[in-house]
């Protein structure tokens, strides 16, 4: 056996060890397609499938047969049923040992991410964590329309999430879309804190302490924090309001089920929401290109966006390695950062992508160190 096919089977039997339910050849696919996709930028298998055999050493095959090998995952029932879960959860052990509020995980961001690929519709709502200011989703679905999502389709993402991760006491950011008394409720009743922007004139007739609607609006556009409660359904929650240059009414209005601290702090908490929108586009324009992904069938889907995801986190995770290298203007211009902690983390990794021994080698040395465990009992 050569030196490299050696150290392949080592590396793979150590991968059987840490994935012990998993066969040989689905942990080999499943390395050789996160190569490919960190490689090429790109989801889509039909780009992929030319490269399969640079990565491999093996470039006398022919391309459609390693197309067939690619497809041949994603059709494999058993992936449908466990191995996406088990991807997922490995992506995010590897940054929060229990996603609550007393060890890392504080802030969880819903929203969507929607587009068209021919004439299918895709739209991900999805949930994320904030982990040392970098937004890691944790649990999406898929619904197949355009538009908003409703509170059934909202419900349920927390329901299946909450299977997997211990959610309660942490503040849960969203923007005006994601609104509602049966929504507010249900959150509260599940020991979620939540952060909620607000459109002008919602529940405006529910306020009920401190200062009026009409006074609170005046004095946050004058560019103070203002700030009162509103009762809905028997509930009281905080309105909290300032002045906001890039609303149409220039207005930033957040209800929240938080009371604690002074209102600059629950309206900085909710500034934190904008962090989903750059993993978003690092998911698609500016990473590995969802979007042309070509399958539509929603158990493959599924498998091929935990693949995604433990693609990002491993990018994340070189890149926090690496943060103190990341050049940044001075103070006097803002201080802003000339690269993405992700960005930065991706270009660390590159050099390993076409060398599966080494990528194998640097992500069992780096990322296997930590028990795969789900929910708490």
């Amino acid at each position: 056996m050569k030196k490299k096919e050696k150290i392949y089977t080592q590396l793979l039997d150590k991968a059987k060890k840490m994935f012990p339910d998993t066969a040989f050849h689905q942990m080999q696919n499943t390395c050789l397609l996160l190569s490919l996709i960190l490689l090429k930028e790109t989801v889509n298998l039909n780009k992929l499938k030319n490269h399969v055999g640079s990565i491999l050493g093996n470039t006398e095959t022919l391309a459609a047969s390693h197309y067939r090998r690619l497809t041949r995952y994603f059709d494999d029932g058993r992936n449908h049923q466990w191995l996406w879960k088990l991807l997922l959860s490995y992506a995010i052990k590897q940054l929060i040992e229990t996603l609550d509020r007393r060890t890392g995980g504080k802030y969880l961001v819903m929203d969507g991410t929607s587009w068209n690929f021919g004439l299918t519709k895709f739209h991900f709502l999805t949930l994320s964590v904030l982990f040392k200011g970098v937004s890691i989703p944790i649990f999406w679905i898929e619904l197949s329309k355009k538009g908003h999502s409703n509170l059934n389709e909202r419900k349920a993402l927390i329901k299946m999430a909450g299977l997997l991760y211990d959610l309660r006491g942490m503040t849960l950011l969203a923007d005006r879309e994601y609104k509602g008394r049966a929504w507010f409720e249900f959150l509260d009743n599940r020991g979620i804190f939540f952060a909620i922007r607000l459109a002008l004139g919602d529940y405006k007739k529910e306020v009920t302490g401190g200062i009026v609607y009409s006074h609170l609006c005046k004095k946050a556009r004058k560019g103070l924090r203002a700030e009162t409660t509103v009762n809905l359904a028997g509930k009281t929650y905080r309105l909290v309001g300032t002045a906001d240059a890039k609303d149409d009414n220039g207005l930033l209005l957040i209800l929240s089920n938080r009371f604690d601290g002074k209102p600059v702090k629950l309206l900085n908490i909710y500034r934190l929401r904008w962090k989903i929108e750059t993993m978003f586009f690092h998911l698609k324009s500016n990473g590995f290109s969802m979007e042309d992904m070509g399958m539509t069938e929603p158990k493959k889907v599924r498998l091929l966006v935990a693949l995604i995801v433990l693609a990002y986190v491993l990018c994340v995770c070189q890149g926090m390695r690496e943060f103190k290298k990341i050049r940044r203007q001075s103070e006097k211009h803002g201080g802003y950062s000339y690269e993405s902690i992700f960005r930065k983390g991706y270009g660390s990794l590159a050099p390993l992508f076409l060398n599966i021994v080494l990528f194998l080698d640097y992500v069992f040395s780096n990322f296997g160190k930590k028990n795969i465990r789900l929910k708490p009992k």
